[in-house]
């Protein structure tokens, strides 16, 4: 089980996040990986996931699509990130499922 905390502290000025590193699948491993991934300048990305491979991409995604330059408010963060989200699912089910009917 993935444990992903995040607390708002010192009336709202400080905010504390917590991750495990423990991942599970027919195995379970602790390697090298954090939980916890900078997304832009003012902003961290906490993930849990059965597969965390599309994790990756649709961060890198997210990330080019924020200017470091520029302040991020939330709707601008989430936006970015389900962009992300729908262009990496999107490539991926192209890949797996009309792909393989074109190389016919």
């Amino acid at each position: 089980m993935t444990v992903c905390i995040g607390a708002l502290c010192d009336s709202r000025k400080t905010l504390i996040l917590i991750a495990d590193k423990m991942l599970t699948g027919y195995i379970e491993a602790e390697p090298d990986i954090e939980k916890i991934l900078p997304l832009h300048k003012d902003w961290r990305v906490m993930f849990s996931a059965s597969g965390i491979s599309p994790v990756f991409d649709i961060l890198d995604g997210a990330r080019r699509l924020l200017s470091e330059e520029v302040s991020v408010d939330v709707g601008v963060f989430s936006s970015a990130v389900c962009e992300s989200f729908q262009t990496e699912r999107s490539r991926r089910a192209e890949a797996r499922w009309l792909k393989p009917l074109a190389a016919r």
